[in-house]
């Protein structure tokens, strides 16, 4: 066998090999496995528990001049009076929630309502300028019982992680209990109670963490105005108290997804294309 064939044979064998060096897809293995990224999407329930400070603005009037009661229990209500206090309850409250979320891409829009059972208490005695006009001190207890809201949320999204804001309708019920022990008989107790159901309006935002498969936990902020309620004393005749309330709470929450696959896939670029292309 010649010198030139015996080449040309070595040649067609390191030819296979020389290709396979020279293609760096045939380097690199199986493809990679699919991308997942984390979806919002879908029906949620959870509960929800935090603190909450309640301040309820008051303005006290009577005009009605020098009211006797009849079992002289205030002999000289000193009219007019006019007075403003602030009183802050606060304490901590929990609840539940339910909501519905849908993703497209990054923004996560959905609905979202709440009820929170309060127990943010406040008590204390006032020596102000309706307790001049009663002619003694008085005290003011008050009982927060409930919280309900309707909202809608949009977020942003990264992968397990959302940041969202979220606003809509509120609707809160506290009591407001007002005693009063003249100095000419401090024995004598006589009392006003108000029970306040309000609708306001509510506004926050938080950040919501999936961190294992369908649970998710969030720690939320909201400020909540339930309005101006108008009330007229029972026990004094011409004594009106205008209360207006306002909330800030926080909240962490632990929240089950119901649909079960949490992970969407994501394809990867095939070979020869890029990811952008059509």
């Amino acid at each position: 066998m010649s010198g030139s064939t015996v080449a040309s044979l070595l040649a067609l064998i390191a030819l296979p090999e020389v290709a396979f060096a020279a293609d760096p897809q045939s380097q690199k293995g199986p493809p990679a496995a699919p991308a997942l990224i984390y979806s919002w999407n879908g029906v949620y329930l959870g509960s929800q528990f935090g603190y909450s400070f309640n301040e309820v603005s008051e303005q006290a009037t009577d005009m009605t001049p020098s009211y006797l009661g009849a079992s002289g229990v205030f002999p000289s209500l000193a009219n007019p009076v006019l007075d403003a206090q602030s009183y802050l309850s606060k304490g901590l409250f929990t609840g539940v929630h339910v909501g519905y979320n849908k993703q497209y891409g990054s923004l996560v829009v959905g609905t979202e309502a709440d009820v929170d059972f309060a127990g943010m208490h406040r008590a204390g005695t006032q020596f102000n300028m309706l307790a001049l006009g009663l002619g003694g001190p008085y005290g003011v207890n008050i009982q927060d019982n409930f919280r309900l809201s309707l909202r809608g949320r949009v977020g942003y999204a990264q992968d397990r992680s959302l940041y969202y804001l979220t606003g809509g309708l509120t609707n809160g019920g506290y009591t407001v209990q007002q005693n009063y022990w003249p100095l000419s008989a401090p024995t004598a107790l006589t009392r006003d109670i108000f029970n306040i159901e309000r609708f306001g309006w509510t506004l926050g935002g938080g950040v919501e963490y999936a961190f294992a498969g369908p649970w998710s936990a969030r720690l939320e902020y909201r400020h909540s105005d339930f309005g101006a309620a108008v009330l007229a004393s029972t026990a004094i005749p011409g004594l009106t108290f205008r209360e207006r309330a306002a909330e800030n709470s926080v909240s962490l929450g632990l929240t089950y997804h119901t649909e079960a696959a949490r992970a969407e896939t994501v394809a990867a670029p095939q070979p020869g294309t890029s990811a952008g292309a059509n």
